[in-house]
């Protein structure tokens, strides 16, 4: 409704700056997923030290953000575990347990190194409530890599309870 120069300028004004701003979003979005795929290759690697770091650099960035939330928190439990800070590892799988759905494949493959995590830092009795959770489960999962995993936390629970009979039997 204003004539005059100002009037034609504003919205191309308006629509290069929100252009400007979308642009920039995306570019940083873009670079946030680089630097996430580079920290869990330094996983895949076995690098955990530089994966830690990398991961600790990236949690605040992709707090907003679920997905890289959830893939960073993964790669900094998987860390944990691997360089044996068991009881670190274990708040970070309860922290990624918590967002997912019981049921989940990724909750269930969580629980699961979980319970090895609590196994072992000698957390007996919380481990022996996670594997008797996941029993019901065990036919849909059977002939799969998180079947083998469940296996693998059940043999670790019959070796640390000293039950080295059953441990040789059941496989």
């Amino acid at each position: 409704t204003v004539q005059g120069m100002v009037a034609m300028i504003a919205p191309w004004l308006v629509l290069i700056g929100i252009i400007a701003y979308l642009y920039s979003r995306t570019r940083s979005l873009r670079t946030l997923e680089r630097r996430v795929v580079q920290m869990q290759e330094l996983a895949l690697l076995r690098h955990y030290p530089a994966a830690m770091r990398c991961a600790w650099d990236l949690m605040p960035p992709v707090v907003t953000i679920a997905s890289m939330h959830g893939r960073v928190l993964a790669v900094l439990g998987h860390c944990l575990d691997q360089s044996r800070a068991y009881e670190s590892a274990i708040v970070v799988y309860d922290g990624l347990i918590e967002q997912l759905p019981p049921r989940h494949p990724g909750a269930v493959q969580l629980r699961i190194h979980r319970a090895i995590a609590q196994l072992q830092c000698n957390q007996l009795l919380d481990a022996d409530n996670t594997l008797r959770e996941l029993r019901g489960i065990t036919h849909l999962i059977r002939d799969t890599a998180t079947g083998a995993a469940l296996r693998l936390a059940q043999l670790i629970q019959q070796v640390r309870t000293h039950h080295f009979a059953d441990a040789v039997g059941s496989s």
